[in-house]
Order: C-alpha cells, then sequence, then structure tokens
C-alpha cells in the first residue's frame, strides 16, 4: 500500500474511534451539572417525548462545555435521519435511546412500525424496500 493511502487509513480509524466515544459518552446518564442545564434549557422535556431532541439541537449554544455531548448527540441523531425526514418525530418519540446510527435508528423504527406514523412507515418502505 501507498504511504499516502495508509495515512488515509490510519487517519479515518482514529476519526472512527473518536465518533464512537463521543456516541457513548452521549449515551450515558447526564451528571448534576449537566441535568440542571438540560432543565433549564428544555423544561418539562423528557426523552422520547418527541420535542427532546430539537430542543437540545435549539439550544446546543447555551450547553457548557463538558455537557456540548447532548446536543452534539441529538444533531447527530439528526444527521442520521435525514434519509428519512418524516421518521425524525417517530423516533424521537419511540427510539430515545437509540445510539445514532442510521442502522440502528431503521432496526428501532422496524420493531416499533405499528406504532409509526403513516408517512414514516410509507417512507421506511420506499426506502428499504419493504412496503407495508
Amino acid at each position: 500500500m501507498s504511504r499516502g493511502r495508509n495515512a488515509y487509513i490510519a487517519t479515518t480509524f482514529a476519526l472512527g474511534l473518536m465518533v464512537l466515544a463521543s456516541v457513548a459518552a452521549a449515551q450515558a446518564p447526564p451528571n448534576e451539572q449537566c441535568r440542571a442545564e438540560i432543565v433549564k434549557n428544555c423544561p418539562g422535556l423528557k426523552p422520547g417525548d418527541g420535542k427532546y431532541g430539537q430542543c437540545l439541537v435549539d439550544h446546543k449554544s447555551d450547553f457548557s462545555a463538558p455537557c456540548q455531548q447532548y446536543p452534539q448527540a441529538a444533531i447527530a441523531r439528526k444527521a442520521d435521519l435525514k434519509n428519512f425526514p418524516s421518521c425524525l418525530a417517530d423516533a424521537e418519540k419511540l427510539c430515545p435511546s437509540t445510539k445514532p446510527s442510521l442502522t440502528g435508528l431503521t432496526k428501532c423504527l422496524r420493531l416499533h412500525q405499528g406504532d409509526l406514523s403513516s408517512e414514516c412507515r410509507q417512507e421506511l418502505g420506499k426506502r428499504t424496500g419493504k412496503y407495508h
């Protein structure tokens, strides 16, 4: 392999490890400081209510550096669901603890097939080749 290709592979691997580490950290329950910031910025909202993730995104700049992992995870979930825009609210409501990944979210949505909005069910079927 060429030196450039080896460097590319090493860089890609390192970036992948950083993403996995940030995803793992975002899945951890918030500590007291971050819980207080979440309550302050998104009062009354909880994971799975359909509004929590968007609130975290909307208030990203209001979170301290140690608590940025929570809005960042919400942003990652939205990015993963860009292929399924009709499913964003369903995923927020039905799959709040699913790790940000298109595969994981698709699997979770399939597990909740009967609870999906008709728009999400149709879009998921079109995108994955299984119409319901």
